[in-house]
């Protein structure tokens, strides 16, 4: 028979190891060259784009720096510059509470993410068989990064 004070020693006091038991798994990284989103993804994300963001970042996505304000370029080297290494969760936050310009947020979430997978595909990532995620531990998993050797 336990004593009451080997009962007691077993238990955590600040709750630590319960909530580390209660942590969701990490999601593993991912490549975007293996194909994060789909043709249809894509698609619907040319329209919308079309619709929504190229009066500001130009039909061809080269962005527009004007007096109105700055549309950063969403290909090219500038792109590249200001996201190599960034998770696509940071790219999509920044752009479900900044875009479109004076309607912040006004699209749904899988707009959002349409509208990303058709950028993703303009600057030369693959198509997959899954759709682009939207939620941040699942975008995390997946990186900016740059074209590999041997690609």
């Amino acid at each position: 028979m336990l004593s009451l004070t080997a009962l007691l020693s077993a238990q955590p006091f600040d709750g630590q190891a319960a909530q580390q038991e209660a942590a969701p798994p990490a999601v593993p990284e991912k490549s975007l060259w293996d194909g994060a989103y789909t043709t249809d993804q894509a698609e619907l994300g040319a329209f919308l784009y079309d619709t929504h963001c190229s009066a500001c970042h130009a039909p061809n996505m080269t962005g527009r720096l004007d007096a109105n304000g700055d549309a950063f370029p969403l290909v090219g080297s500038e792109f590249w510059r200001r996201h190599e290494g960034k998770g696509l969760n940071e790219t999509f936050s920044f752009m479900r509470t900044r875009m479109p310009l004076g309607m912040a947020g006004s699209l749904p979430d899988r707009d959002y993410a349409a509208i990303l997978a058709y950028v993703l595909q303009a600057n030369g990532y693959p198509a997959g068989m899954t759709a682009l995620p939207m939620t941040a531990a699942e975008l995390a998993a997946y990186k900016f990064t740059d074209f590999p050797a041997g690609r």
